[in-house]
């Protein structure tokens, strides 16, 4: 692929837009790759009222790529992106998932009221935005877990960072340039998706600010996350807590002095088969945001841009086919003019 400069390629769209770019290509199968590899993501075809999806890449795929890049494959793709995609994307779930809502009032008593506390990887899966637990649940966040989220916002792409990069890829080296000074993959998830998370839940949400502050390991911040928890626990008798977690480690550490813990159980990679157009559109986003830059059949969707703005949900649409673009911007100026009309909503 030839990276072409010229301006007029490039459409900045918001997340729904992209049904206009679904609509253009439904009589093809939507493919989702990588750009710098040759590395495919997901392949979903029309069926009924959705699509028929099944991730292509196997694990020994993303095995071969982090041994081929070594020390920088923090910034490239991994098996683990995948489900935190396809949790972000709401077309998988926790295993228990059911079992946990259906005993949700856990531990309640009459006179105690009941705290979710929501473990840092939750966040990460977009589990508190999708709402499956209804408007009345509480749910307590450690400033622990807060900690963790916001030191991993404000990092960036060097130019010697990208440079390193560009000598790593096997196709369109140039095309990582539009990372420059952009937030890393690390920051990306943080910003977008798990800070995101939190601020979906304000109106249920209780921070409670501990003395244990966190840290860069992962591992003792897991230990400080539930020491935190223990003092809320000891501080206010008249509270009951559950901790939400789907770390094993963080989980373990709750079996000697509590607090109660439920342990959400990871599903299989391949336990999907169908999504519906929304799960698509969403999935389309998640993986632009998580990987950066990806390729939707012949269009390159940029999840991260010089001049992003702060609306979280707009990308940045590179077009390869003068005709497609030409089709889709004339259809995005009529739903933009239709939707400035309140014909539709």
């Amino acid at each position: 692929m030839n990276q072409r400069n010229d301006d007029n390629s490039r459409v900045k769209v918001n997340k729904q837009e992209l049904q206009i770019l679904l609509n253009l290509e439904k009589n093809k199968s939507i493919s989702l790759s990588y750009p710098f590899f040759k590395l495919d993501f997901f392949e979903a075809r029309v069926k009924g009222s959705g699509y028929n999806l099944k991730l292509v890449s196997k694990e020994n795929d993303f095995e071969n790529l982090k041994n081929f890049i070594g020390d920088k494959v923090e910034e490239f793709p991994k098996y683990e992106d995948i489900y935190e995609i396809l949790f972000l994307s709401d077309i998988i779930e926790y295993d228990n998932l059911h079992t946990v809502l259906e005993n949700r009032y856990f531990g309640k008593s009459e006179h105690k009221k009941v705290f979710y506390a929501l473990d840092t990887n939750l966040f990460y899966h977009g589990f508190p935005f999708h709402n499956k637990y209804g408007t009345d649940v509480n749910f307590l966040v450690s400033n622990v877990v807060y900690e963790e989220i916001e030191s991993s916002i404000n990092s960036k792409y060097s130019k010697n960072t990208i440079t390193e990069m560009k000598e790593l890829v096997k196709y369109n080296p140039n095309l990582l340039n539009i990372l420059l000074n952009r937030k890393t993959k690390k920051s990306r998830k943080a910003t977008y998706a798990a800070m995101q998370s939190y601020s979906s839940i304000s109106d249920q949400r209780t921070d409670y600010d501990s003395e244990y502050y966190a840290t860069k390991d992962s591992e003792e911040n897991d230990k400080l996350i539930v020491w935190s928890l223990r003092d809320f626990d000891h501080n206010n008798p008249d509270n009951n807590i559950v901790f939400l977690t789907a770390d094993s480690n963080a989980s373990d550490i709750c079996r000697g002095k509590g607090p109660d813990c439920h342990f959400l159980k990871y599903p299989g990679y391949q336990d999907f088969k169908w999504c519906t157009p929304q799960q698509l559109i969403d999935l389309i986003y998640w993986s632009s945001i998580i990987h950066g830059i990806i390729k939707c059949n012949s269009v390159i969707i940029c999840g991260e841009y010089p001049g992003k703005g702060k609306n979280d949900t707009e990308l940045q649409l590179m077009f390869q086919n003068s005709d497609l673009r030409d089709k889709f911007k004339t259809e995005l100026d009529i739903c933009r003019k239709l939707l400035d009309l309140n014909i539709i909503s």
